[in-house]
């Protein structure tokens, strides 16, 4: 089904638990709950119907959705978000709201940013090659060593060049360099890749990928990434998330199958 009103110029889509958004010519428009503010349109009414995102200072290239908050990138290399705020994951050196229902400037990104990835109440993005982070800093999520939040990006210690993705999912993150990939954040179920199942405040090599990744995307539990045309995945499964066809905790990237259980680098039986 077609979304209403989105038949043409629509050149980027996130979605996210409760809203989604669509970059439609040269703006925004998002649909869903709105209690945040997340659909950007100035209120904290939800919409089944598309409503535009006011308040942009460019053109969007790239967009993100969150929990419950936004990010897009702009042509100009500036990043703006809007929704909730708890943990300063909007990125604007604000602690005094909760949520802003109108996109806001993340502090210090002047120029250069060509990726932006909302997670579970904290943002990551590639700035001038650099992997930068901010919001909830629990356990480890920004990769700076640190379990602060922060209200501003942060560096992600070691990713300071030539970073070619990055993704954030529950509580982890993850990037590529040169088609290896690393991850940080919260590990308890594996996400992280690296056969451990704890968290890491440092990005740590995902085991197993070698140097060809293409692209990883990282969810609430799990991680999965493009490696060589076929697709692996790691973390929890609760609900087949992994595609190995049995629930297991895989703490090493394992390949995806449709029927066959066929798996790679060790696992932990839920049972």
């Amino acid at each position: 089904m077609t979304v209403s009103g989105l038949t043409s110029g629509v050149t980027g889509v996130a979605a996210g638990y409760g809203h989604s958004c669509a970059i439609v010519g040269t703006g925004v428009q998002c649909w869903g709950t709105n209690s945040d503010g997340e659909l950007g349109n100035g209120s904290t009414s939800p919409s089944s119907l598309p409503v535009s995102v006011g308040g942009l200072v460019g053109t969007p290239s790239a967009i993100s959705v969150g929990v419950a908050h936004t990010c897009v990138v702009l042509t100009s290399g500036k990043i703006q978000c809007w929704g909730y705020n708890s943990n300063g994951q909007l990125g604007n050196n604000s602690t005094t709201s909760t949520l802003t229902n109108a996109p806001v400037l993340v502090s210090n990104i002047t120029s250069g940013a060509t990726a932006v990835a909302a997670g579970d109440y904290f943002t990551c993005a590639i700035v001038s090659g650099a992997a930068k982070c901010w919001g909830d800093g629990q356990v480890g999520r920004l990769g700076n060593n640190d379990v602060a939040d922060s209200h501003v990006p942060v560096g992600v210690t070691g990713l300071t060049a030539n970073v070619a993705t990055i993704t954030a999912g529950g509580g982890q993150a993850c990037a590529t360099v040169s088609g290896a990939a690393s991850c940080w954040g919260v590990g308890y179920y594996g996400e992280l890749g690296n056969g451990a199942s704890a968290a890491r405040k440092t990005p740590v090599a995902v085991t197993g990928l070698g140097a060809n990744v293409s692209t990883i995307a990282a969810a609430f539990t799990h991680t999965c990434a493009i490696v060589g045309g076929a697709v692996q995945c790691w973390g929890g499964d609760y609900f087949g998330q992994l595609g190995v066809n049995r629930p297991v905790y895989l703490l090493l990237p394992g390949i995806v199958v449709i029927s066959n259980e066929i798996f790679q680098n060790g696992f932990e039986p839920l049972n």
